[in-house]
């Protein structure tokens, strides 16, 4: 059931807690909003994994550590963003072009 879902759409709501690393089980997901809450530790390497994601927003949240290079797998994103957080960059060959065009990313830190 949960490959079939498409969007996941969860901002202020005060959760807190980690990103489930299993959300890049969720195969089909073309948006992930996860925004203004209370989200702690790294974004999972593992949502790299979701080849038709369009549009991922996690920002305002409490992440740390740095950004995954799987992320560079989302070729399908037109908007990313992880601004105010406290994520590092690792920028690298294969990052989505949409992480290069948006100032918000490259100064969530």
């Amino acid at each position: 059931m949960l490959k079939s879902l498409r969007e996941v759409i969860l901002w202020e709501n005060q959760f807190s807690g980690f990103i489930p690393k299993e959300l890049g089980n969720c195969t089909n997901l073309e948006m992930l909003a996860l925004y203004q809450n209370n989200l702690v530790g790294e974004i999972p390497a593992e949502l790299g994994n979701l080849m038709f994601m369009q549009k991922l927003y996690l920002y305002r949240n409490r992440l740390n550590g740095t950004i995954p290079m799987e992320i560079g797998n989302l070729t399908q994103a037109v908007e990313i963003d992880f601004s105010e957080n406290l994520l590092k960059m690792h920028m690298h060959a294969h990052a989505p072009d949409i992480m290069h065009q948006r100032n918000d990313v490259t100064d969530c830190c």
